[in-house]
């Protein structure tokens, strides 16, 4: 499976690689990182999990995909 149908079946037909990230393509290798780290502990199985209340722990399942799609 390729990084895009990845991010896609994750995140919806319309997400491009910049979606998970919440960035633009206009956006900074700076900001970038930072907002990879962000993701990668936003969407980490172990830390959803976690937290209860948090939007992106209601299905470990798609938790799981969301993080492998961050992180490949």
């Amino acid at each position: 499976m390729t990084i895009i149908s990845l991010v896609k079946s994750a995140f919806g037909r319309k997400a491009t690689l910049y979606t998970p990230l919440n960035c633009t393509k206009t956006s900074s290798e700076s900001d970038l990182r930072s907002a990879y780290k962000k993701a990668a502990l936003r969407f980490h199985p172990d830390r959803a999990n976690a937290n209860n209340n948090s939007r992106d722990s209601n299905n470990d399942g798609d938790t799981t995909l969301k993080f492998q799609a961050v992180s490949a």
